[in-house]
């Protein structure tokens, strides 16, 4: 055990995050003076199955304040993780997962255990002096996750999708280049690219490039959507080499009442089938390279 990657210092505070609520942000210092940060903060549609978050309920933040998870940080799992060697990434979450005992973090939180798990990961490439993905991959490791750029969100241009947080979202993936600054750069093109068609077609002007809300009455149906984005990647000259990511969010969508998918994709309700029907004909016709959350969450 190198004494320079020992962790020396554990602090967690409430800090704000671009998803409209606080998020847990933990900071690690190791004995030769790495320090990292790290933040957690969650998702707009969160499933049963998924981790559970500590939040502090109240009027506060609207019940979402997360200063019951920075006190989890700070009284519970520092103490107990200062000292360990922060390259073993391994023992230390085993630490975190004996400490919150529980099968979906329904304890400490999983903002609490995730913010501390990734600043540990950091502090750890950080006092051996090497890259994160070098700490991660090992020393041959040479790729990198394609980037995405954001372009369509809304739950509500069909009616239902009131749980959803704005899905079914929609994004370009620059999967076909050969470094990440020139897959970045063609992210950003498709998207302005978009931008302009959107402004001719359905006109719509976007002042600034991310994820815009498609409200009612805009478009019949999403393959409105997906044709507008297939003219986006094709003008920009990126066929082939720029996809289409959907996050469905499908279980929000689902009343189980009426054994239905009601509002997602068009106006139509829709039942399992109808959706993996419409999903094989989506990546059949269209270059979609994701889809996320496709069905119900209990449709296994």
């Amino acid at each position: 055990m190198a004494k320079d990657s020992l962790i020396k210092s554990v602090m967690a505070r409430q800090v704000f995050t671009e998803r409209g609520h606080p998020g847990v942000e933990t900071t690690v210092i190791t004995e030769n003076g790495a320090t990292v940060i790290a933040m957690a903060t969650a998702g707009v549609s969160v499933g049963i199955h998924e981790v559970q978050f500590v939040y502090d309920g109240g009027t506060c933040w609207k019940g979402k304040g997360v200063m019951k998870a920075v006190n989890n940080v700070n009284d519970i799992i520092a103490p107990a993780i200062i000292g360990k060697d922060a390259t073993k990434q391994g023992e230390i979450d085993n630490i975190i997962i004996e400490l919150d005992g529980t099968e979906n973090k329904a304890n400490l939180g999983g903002n609490t255990t995730a913010s501390v798990s990734a600043a540990v990961l950091k502090a750890g490439a950080a006092s051996l002096g090497i890259p994160l993905y070098q700490h991660i991959g090992g020393v041959n490791a040479n790729t990198l996750p394609p980037p995405g750029v954001g372009v369509f969100g809304g739950s509500r241009r069909y009616g239902g999708g009131e749980r959803s947080g704005g899905k079914p979202s929609y994004s370009f993936i620059a999967y076909g280049f050969d470094t990440f600054s020139e897959a970045s750069y063609a992210c950003w093109n498709a998207q302005d690219t978009l931008s302009t068609l959107l402004l001719k077609k359905y006109d719509i002007y976007t002042p600034s490039l991310g994820y815009l809300a498609i409200p009612p009455g805009v478009v019949d149906s999403d393959r409105e959507l997906w044709n507008l984005m297939v003219e986006a990647i094709n003008a920009s000259g990126y066929e082939g080499k720029v996809g289409i990511q959907v996050d469905a969010a499908a279980g929000t969508y689902y009343e189980k009442e009426r054994d239905a998918f009601v509002g997602i994709f068009s106006r139509e309700d829709k039942t399992k089938n109808d959706l993996i029907e419409l999903y094989k004909e989506m990546v059949k016709n269209y270059p979609f390279v994701v889809l996320e959350d496709p069905l119900d969450e209990d449709d296994y």
